[in-house]
């Protein structure tokens, strides 16, 4: 009879334990992912990229610059919080400024290891163009409901640079008049992608999978995040897709 009692001890002990270290491990997680965002948030891009973006976009103000900086930001920080999911990028400005960030290899290999523990990998994802919607559809109902280009926190300090644009990433390509079929959202189509990351939920949580996949690494139009080696600082990790035409994942 003690022996059981002594087993039963021992047993709730390390139950007691494992709860504990699990606790730690959360919280743990939880500091490292505010961490990296606070860092996304507080960094200040190379200026040679605003002159890549000069070249990219020679129409477009400094103010305008400045929102497409802000709109890089935020995608950074959907994929730090989210690093297992897949995103598709909505904003060709955006992800043309992703793609020179790449180039100037040593400031993004330094600012990845910082924002998400790991390289961050951009690579093409087409031809399935049912994950790059359910992609597109992930990145309007996790990511941002609107920017705001404050040059304070983008390249150059100041005040606020331009307006805030309503949509998030999928306003910013409109805001700027660069717009194309591919990224000229209509409120009748960011209906339908909300639609569709609901109902993609509801089969999830019925052990289903629809609409280009569960989460995991299925790609939108162009991925952008590999995820492979997420090293915690997130709930449910990222990949991501470049839905809308627009090229280049992780």
């Amino acid at each position: 009879m003690t022996a059981v009692l002594w087993i039963g001890g021992c047993v709730v002990a390390l139950i007691a334990v494992i709860i504990g270290l699990r606790a730690l491990t959360q919280r743990q997680l939880a500091k490292t992912l505010n961490q990296r965002i606070r860092f996304i948030e507080r960094y200040v891009f190379p200026v040679p990229l605003r002159y890549k973006l000069r070249a990219h976009f020679p129409a477009l103000s400094d103010a305008q610059i400045d929102l497409i900086f802000e709109g890089l930001r935020q995608w950074f920080v959907l994929l730090a919080r989210h690093p297992r999911q897949h995103f598709g990028m909505p904003s060709t400005a955006v992800d043309a400024a992703w793609h020179e960030f790449i180039l100037m290899t040593r400031n993004y290999e330094s600012f990845c290891k910082e924002a998400f523990g790991h390289f961050l990998h951009h690579a093409p994802n087409v031809g399935n163009a049912r994950a790059e919607r359910s992609a597109l559809a992930r990145t309007h109902a996790l990511g941002p409901a609107q920017i705001a280009a404050l040059g304070a926190v983008g390249l150059a300090g100041g005040a606020l640079a331009a307006p805030d644009v309503a949509n998030g990433l999928f306003g910013i390509d409109r805001a700027l008049g660069i717009a194309t079929p591919n990224t000229d959202f209509s409120e009748a189509d960011l209906s339908a992608l909300m639609q569709q990351h609901a109902d993609e939920q509801r089969r999830k949580e019925g052990g289903g999978c629809g609409g280009g996949g569960c989460g995991g690494y299925s790609a939108g139009g162009s991925s952008s995040h590999d995820g492979a080696s997420g090293d915690g600082g997130g709930s449910d990790g990222g990949g991501s897709g470049c839905g809308g035409g627009c090229g280049g994942g992780s």
